[in-house]
């Protein structure tokens, strides 16, 4: 297992085991994550990304189906699985009460990696899967 590869598994188990700090101690200082719900530049806006995250899902679980290590990038698929327990800043900055719903979806994210730290994070998911899993917009038919 390549030294990028085991960097990734670190972050994942951080992720699952609710250890923000961690997690997000292994991103750089100018880091950029790019996510369905925007942009985040620098270690301290990604932080707050997560730190919403995990007080929406606060036993937020990842699970890995597939991985690919070119010795630059780490790319995985995943499924995500969290009850949403917490309030919910929505992309537009409306904040909805927590509805208890669970929710699964299944995604994929980049990971650039450089001298042993996350330089760029490119996450990919549903989010109109997520918010109809919650009950804030209808599902698809």
């Amino acid at each position: 297992m390549g030294a990028n590869l085991k960097l990734v598994d670190q972050a994942i188990s951080a992720y699952n085991q609710g250890e923000l700090q961690a997690f997000c101690a292994l991103y750089a200082d100018n880091a950029v994550l790019s996510a369905p719900d925007g942009t985040y530049i620098g270690r301290a806006a990604i932080t707050d990304m997560w730190r919403g995250t995990r007080e929406s899902f606060p036993d937020a679980k990842l699970t890995i189906t597939l991985t690919v290590d070119d010795g630059t990038c780490v790319v995985s698929e995943w499924t995500h699985y969290a009850i949403n327990t917490g309030p919910l800043t929505l992309p537009d900055g409306t904040t909805v009460p927590a509805t208890g719903m669970p929710v699964e979806i299944s995604g994929m994210d980049v990971v650039e990696v450089r001298n042993g730290q996350i330089v760029a994070h490119r996450l990919y998911y549903d989010n109109m899967a997520v918010l109809a899993q919650l009950g804030l917009v209808p599902a698809a038919g």
